[in-house]
C-alpha cells in the first residue's frame, strides 16, 4: 500500500512537473509570439511611414520614378507638358517647361529653363517661371523695333537661379509698389546664372526709358556694374536674346544698341564698366538714340 502510494505521488510529480514545464512553455511561446507580432507591427508601421514620406517627398521635390513625377493631383496649379499632367506642389513655378529638377531648402520647385526653339541657347525663364505678380495694366508695342537698350538694376548680384529670382521679383516690387508703375519696367533681364528673365516680354511697352519706351527693347542687367564688369555668362545672355529677337523679327536687323544713359545723360545705367564693354559691340551707335529711328 505504501510502495503503491509512493509510485502514484511519484506519478503525480512527474505530471505536475511536466505540467509546469508544459504551461511555461506556453508562456514563453506566447511572450515570444506578442513580441514577434509587435516587431512585425512596428516594421510594418515604420515601412509605411517611409514609403509615405518617400512618396511625400517625390510629391514636394519632384524626385522622378520611373520615368514619371509623383504629382499632388489636388493642387490646381498644373500644367500639362508633352501630354502628361504636371503640378507644383502648391507653388507658381511651373509653366510649359521642363518638369522640376532644382529646389530651394523649402522644397520649392524652381523652372527649370528651357531653350527656346527659336532661338538656340537662350535660357528662358517666363513670368511664370519666377512667379510674377499680375500687371496691372498691359499695352501692346508695335514690332519689330530697331532700339535695344541696355540698364543695370543697380541692386545686388545674383549667380544662381535662385538668387535671380529673388532680384527680379524684388524689382517688380520696387516698381510696382515704389514707384507706382504697371509692372516691372523691363522687357527682359539676364543674371550672372546665364538666364534670361521675361519681363513684360517682345510685345508690350515698358517704362524704362523716358521717351523712348514705346519704340524700344529694354533689357536690364541684374547688379550694380559700376563697380565691377559682368561675367560671360551675363554679356552672353544679353547678345543671345537680342538675337532671338532678331530671328523672330521683334526687333530689326540693323537695330542700334544704346546704354541708358544714352538717352538719359543724368542716369549712370547700365554701369560704368558694362557701358564700356557695350560700347564695343558692333551695333553700338555712338550717336545716341534717335525718335525718328522707329519700328520698320
Amino acid at each position: 500500500m505504501l510502495k503503491r502510494k509512493a509510485k502514484i505521488n511519484k506519478i503525480y510529480s512527474v505530471n505536475n512537473k511536466h505540467s509546469v514545464t508544459n504551461i511555461k512553455s506556453h508562456k514563453l511561446r506566447r511572450a515570444f509570439f506578442t513580441f514577434s507580432v509587435g516587431i512585425m507591427k512596428g516594421f510594418s508601421v515604420n515601412i509605411v511611414r517611409i514609403v509615405c514620406f518617400i512618396s511625400l517627398t517625390g510629391v514636394v521635390y519632384g524626385i522622378k520614378q520611373t520615368g514619371e513625377y509623383y504629382v499632388n493631383k489636388e493642387d490646381s496649379d498644373c500644367v500639362v507638358i508633352d501630354g502628361k499632367r504636371i503640378c507644383n506642389g502648391g507653388h507658381k513655378y511651373y509653366t510649359d517647361q521642363k518638369a522640376c529638377s532644382v529646389v530651394d531648402q523649402d522644397g520649392v520647385c524652381l523652372n527649370v529653363p528651357r531653350a527656346d526653339e527659336d532661338c538656340p541657347g537662350v535660357n528662358l525663364i517666363t513670368r511664370e517661371g519666377w512667379n510674377a505678380s499680375t500687371s496691372k495694366t498691359i499695352e501692346q508695342m508695335k514690332t519689330p523695333v530697331s532700339i535695344v537698350f541696355i540698364h543695370h538694376t543697380a541692386q545686388d548680384y545674383c549667380h544662381t537661379q535662385k538668387e535671380c529670382i529673388q532680384k527680379v521679383q524684388h524689382a517688380q516690387n520696387y516698381h510696382i509698389n515704389y514707384k507706382g508703375w504697371d509692372d516691372i519696367s523691363y522687357n527682359f533681364l539676364v543674371g550672372e546664372d546665364g538666364n534670361v528673365y521675361e519681363a513684360r516680354g517682345w510685345d508690350r511697352i515698358g517704362a524704362h526709358t523716358l521717351g523712348f519706351n514705346k519704340i524700344s527693347v529694354s533689357i536690364a542687367a541684374l547688379g550694380d556694374f559700376n563697380h565691377r564688369a559682368p561675367n560671360q555668362k551675363l554679356l552672353d545672355a544679353i547678345d543671345r536674346i537680342i538675337a532671338c529677337g532678331v530671328t523672330m523679327k521683334k526687333i530689326t536687323p540693323d537695330y542700334g544698341l544704346y546704354g541708358h544713359r544714352d538717352a538719359r545723360p543724368n542716369f549712370d545705367s547700365p554701369g560704368h564698366y558694362l557701358y564700356e564693354i557695350i560700347r564695343g559691340w558692333k551695333h553700338y551707335d555712338k550717336n545716341g538714340p534717335s525718335k525718328n529711328k522707329t519700328t520698320h
